[in-house]
């Protein structure tokens, strides 16, 4: 405790004038010793007799809170006069981290909490229309689910938009055009081919008017096939007489209509020799087919 001179401690800045006799002084101490169970070291301590222990500050372990201090199981109370050498065992309590999953824009990933040293669990892959799932990064990096824990992450998932074919075929199944296409392009934006030449037969003609079904915002593959509009042929029926001169001409005949003349009876001059008079049409009155001329005989 220090030395003592006539019984009382002695003052070493006292000047010396004759020779001194300094008596040590002793008084009974216990030893503290303390274990932080892997923690940062902390000194033990000598407490006298009935004094008590000085609480240390607080040991830190890597991914461990300190909790408190306990002699044999139970907490230590720091107010306890001491009586006999102790010894003080940290308690800890192991961090719990979360992984925060941001799906960026795609389905609802729930959080994970695991201890310190553990590994997350990678998610079930989370789902976004019109794109597939890549990786999960962390701060740009694709993060490795075997890594330890050692702290909070937000992790966000990295999507790759999904492309999808636009095909273009003509009535025969022939493909005429095809191009794949980001999901989400408008409608608008997806390259048609030409327009396709009409299609003319005796008894129609087809004119194409655009595809079908009706050309949309793309979500998935789509085919489209001409769309023609089925216009019946009409035919021009010329009604003549002998001399060649017309007599009615009709532009508007439907195909597979009969052709009806409404002009007068047709006449012939009558000559020194002859009188003449309407017999019949040069030929036989059909449905129409094709451009006709019929001429009259007499």
């Amino acid at each position: 405790m220090g030395w003592n001179l006539n019984g009382e401690l002695f003052d070493f800045s006292t000047a010396i004038t004759e020779d001194i006799s300094l008596i040590a002084v002793w008084e009974e101490a216990h030893m503290i010793f303390f274990n932080s169970r892997g923690g940062s070291e902390v000194p033990d301590q000598a407490v006298a007799d009935g004094g008590c222990v000085v609480r240390p500050e607080d040991p830190t372990k890597e991914g461990y809170t300190f909790v408190e201090w306990q002699l044999n199981g139970v907490t230590y109370d720091f107010n306890t006069p001491v009586t006999h050498d102790l010894l003080l065992r940290a308690v800890w309590e192991i961090n719990r981290y979360t992984a925060t999953f941001d799906s960026n824009g795609g389905s609802n990933v729930g959080s994970e909490t695991m201890n310190y040293g553990a590994t997350f669990f990678k998610p079930t892959n989370p789902t976004r229309t019109g794109y597939t799932f890549k990786r999960w990064l962390l701060n740009g990096s694709e993060y490795d689910f075997s890594t330890a824990v050692t702290d909070n992450i937000t992790l966000t998932a990295e999507w790759e938009i999904n492309k999808y074919k636009i095909t273009f075929k003509d009535d025969d199944g022939n493909i005429i055009s095809e191009k794949s296409y980001d999901y989400g392009t408008l409608a608008s934006n997806i390259e048609l081919p030409d327009d396709l030449d009409d299609i003319v037969n005796a008894v129609y003609t087809y004119k194409f008017i655009g595809w079908q079904p009706t050309i949309t915002n793309v979500t998935s593959a789509a085919t489209y096939y001409p769309n023609y509009e089925v216009i019946k042929n009409k035919y021009t029926v010329t009604w003549k007489n002998d001399d060649g001169t017309v007599l009615e001409t009709d532009n508007n005949v439907e195909y597979g209509t009969m052709p009806t003349y409404d002009g007068a009876t047709p006449t012939k001059k009558k000559t020194a020799q002859y009188t003449y008079t309407f017999d019949k049409w040069d030929k036989e009155i059909k449905a129409v087919n094709s451009d006709i001329t019929y001429t009259a005989t007499y």
